[in-house]
């Protein structure tokens, strides 16, 4: 499934509000990466929710660009989404405990740009880990687009403040710490040429069994059929462990 038919296969998740969106723009990679989203905040929030029609809720842009949730059954949960190449990705929340996701492809076109968003600490830190280069930079940038996506700003913010101090395991997980931020880490899960990335507060815990199974299975074959995979996660809470769909 490619092209036109493959976005109007999934058109059935929106709602009439995010359809008439939808239908105004152009460009069918715009269309593509809205779709994208969509299902993968569909799939957070009925899993999280427990709602069983995706297109009675939506997500409209707020006046920050924002993802705002709406539609029966959502009140007191938001959502965070991003898409990367067509692939969504997104969580859904209790707004007593939020979070921001970012989901990047390793994509050697990017290097060098990459390259120069790291500051002089964050090139000592990933130059001493087992890993490549460019996958540790962008391992680094998603988890300054999550802390973005949690303060609800997005890159309008000086990057310094996003800058990354730490690195180590947690689980199954990368736990990237911030320098001006102690109260919140990223926990950044590696798939492949995939990125995620997750900020929450510090002293939270993500139950994740099989996950790296699941991500890389989910992203693998929805792409090779479509080109259009969306991962929806469920949320994460420090007190009540949830689990991922």
């Amino acid at each position: 499934m490619s092209g036109s038919s493959a976005t109007a296969a999934g058109e059935e998740i929106l709602h009439r509000r995010e359809r008439h969106r939808f239908m105004r723009m152009r460009h069918e990679r715009r269309r593509a990466d809205y779709l994208a989203g969509r299902r993968a905040a569909k799939a957070a929030v009925t899993h999280l929710c427990g709602i069983t029609e995706p297109a009675a809720i939506w997500v409209e842009p707020g006046a920050l660009q924002q993802p705002v949730l709406g539609g029966p059954g959502t009140c007191g949960v938001a959502v965070s989404l991003a898409h990367s190449q067509h692939v969504g990705a997104a969580v859904a929340f209790d707004v007593a405990h939020p979070v921001g996701i970012d989901l990047e492809r390793v994509d050697p076109a990017r290097a060098g740009i990459l390259q120069t968003t790291l500051t002089p600490g964050e090139r000592e830190i990933t130059a001493g880990l087992r890993m490549a280069g460019l996958t540790a930079a962008t391992a680094v940038w998603t988890a300054k687009e999550a802390l973005a996506k949690f303060l609800r700003v997005g890159l309008s913010i000086d990057l310094s403040v996003l800058e990354v101090a730490g690195w180590r395991t947690e689980g199954e997980w990368w736990r990237l710490e911030y320098r001006h931020i102690v109260s919140l880490k990223a926990l950044v899960l590696v798939v492949d040429d995939w990125v995620l990335a997750l900020c929450l507060p510090a002293r939270s815990a993500v139950s994740t069994p099989g996950l790296h199974g699941t991500l890389a299975a989910a992203l693998v074959d929805d792409i090779a059929h479509s080109q259009r995979a969306a991962v929806g996660v469920s949320a994460v809470d420090s007190s009540t462990e949830r689990r991922w769909p």
